[in-house]
């Protein structure tokens, strides 16, 4: 699974990058990028947060970092499908 890096992140970007996320910064990069609108609960919250954390032990997570500029998308495709 790959994140986006933010905005911020990507501003200084010159050139496509991947790293891997894991642990904590996976499970922080999960939460952020989800819409809870239909969980108002605490136990929905909860039970959604321990979601995420199984997903993030079992999955192998990147950042992509790619410069914010159309030009790049093919490049950015290429990157990930030659990622390994």
């Amino acid at each position: 699974m790959y994140a986006l890096a933010s905005p911020d992140e990507a501003a200084s970007a010159e050139t496509i990058a991947t790293a891997p996320l894991t642990g904590r910064s996976a499970l922080i990069k999960l939460t952020e990028s989800s819409f809870l609108l239909g969980l108002s609960g605490r136990a929905e919250l909860t039970q959604m947060f321990y979601s995420f954390g199984r997903l993030a032990a079992s999955i192998a997570m990147r950042r992509l970092t790619i410069p914010r500029d159309y030009t790049w998308l093919q490049a950015a495709c290429e990157a990930v499908l030659a990622d390994e």
